[in-house]
């Protein structure tokens, strides 16, 4: 498993993605950390942070997008399964390689608070707090980037859908609070998600009978509960946020 993690995480440096990514990583938040640490005197990371926040549901799928689709296009998945190792290791090394480029630009946020040392009454604490909480938004966000990978032979698409659903689930408590939530609401935007997930597993698998069965199935269940057990959509998108 150490092989997997090791080869994973050179192979961000064998071109200029992975020096891309983390520059670009440090750039934006030492734009942030600028503007609200230095330049408004805030001793706290949590405005800093809510600003970069949005900014990882863009670059972690550039991160994730190539792990796994890359080697279901060359076939080399193939390789990987048949190896004296198990799937679940395999998986796990992927991601640990993966997640440790992230590491290293949170192993540099180490040094900021560092910044405010003899400047005033700082809670260092609450600092770390808030990196070691930006760091598990990134491994959660690096997880669901890997599984999206996993079902595609195309760095684009992986990267593509990865990106809609952060940003969706970025934005769903602001999209809940501005939309109904009667019943008859729900399930239109259930059935709208269940359409738009058939069309990514077509994407994906390229099966066509596959992808529609998925989505009929879906619909008719969900119209189902709705005229029988409409009940069952109350508050079904509060829940979710």
């Amino acid at each position: 498993m150490v092989a997997i993690i090791l080869k994973e995480f050179r192979s961000f440096f064998t071109s200029l993605l992975g020096y891309i990514i983390i520059s670009a990583f440090l750039f934006v938040i030492g734009y942030f950390f600028w503007g609200y640490n230095i330049m408004n005197g805030l001793g706290t990371l949590d405005y800093t942070f809510s600003g970069v926040s949005i900014w990882l549901t863009i670059l972690i799928p550039l991160l994730t997008m190539r792990s796994l689709a890359d080697e279901n296009k060359n076939k080399t998945d193939q390789l990987l399964i048949t190896a004296p190792i198990s799937v679940e290791k395999m998986v796990f090394g992927k991601y640990v390689g993966t997640l440790s480029v992230f590491g290293i630009v949170v192993v540099a946020l180490l040094f900021y608070p560092l910044i405010f040392i003899g400047k005033g009454d700082i809670n260092y604490l609450q600092m770390y707090y808030a990196i070691f909480g930006f760091f598990l938004l990134g491994a959660a966000y690096v997880a669901i980037g890997l599984f999206i990978s996993c079902l595609t032979e195309s760095q684009l698409i992986a990267a593509i859908v990865t990106f809609v659903v952060l940003i969706a689930s970025y934005f769903m408590q602001s999209l809940t609070s501005i939309v109904s939530s009667d019943n008859k609401t729900t399930w239109i935007i259930v059935s709208i998600l269940i359409i738009l997930f058939a069309l990514l597993m077509y994407l994906m698998i390229k099966n066509t009978i596959i992808a529609s069965a998925v989505g009929a199935i879906g619909l008719i269940v969900a119209a189902i509960l709705y005229f029988v057990v409409p009940s069952v959509y109350d508050n079904v998108l509060t829940s979710l946020t």
